[in-house]
């Protein structure tokens, strides 16, 4: 009878130490599951945020820059015209006398 209950004593520490060691290793696993996951969802995170800048960035300059490229050979033309008369002006005044 003693053999017995020491059999069925050590039948259930195996059965519960074979648990254990199940647990543990689901448990494992799940985070490093979850430990990749964060790290795709950071790579993801960073490329929607990438494109994001790259959708943004253009229309930020044409917001900053209203004279679009064909309309800045004429911003150029009135920005020389107005300071011709000042340097015309300025020549004037460094000329030897």
């Amino acid at each position: 009878m003693a053999d017995t209950l020491v059999a069925l004593q050590d039948h259930h520490l195996k059965f519960l130490q074979s648990t254990y060691l199940s647990w543990m290793d689901l448990l494992t696993q799940q985070t490093e599951s979850v430990q990749q996951w964060q790290q795709q969802w950071g790579q993801q995170a960073r490329k929607q945020q990438d494109a994001f800048q790259r959708l943004v960035s253009p229309s930020m300059s044409i917001s900053m820059n209203p004279f679009p490229p064909p309309f800045s050979f004429w911003r150029q033309l009135v920005d020389s015209a107005e300071a011709g008369p000042e340097r015309e002006r300025e020549m004037v005044q460094q000329a030897p006398r």
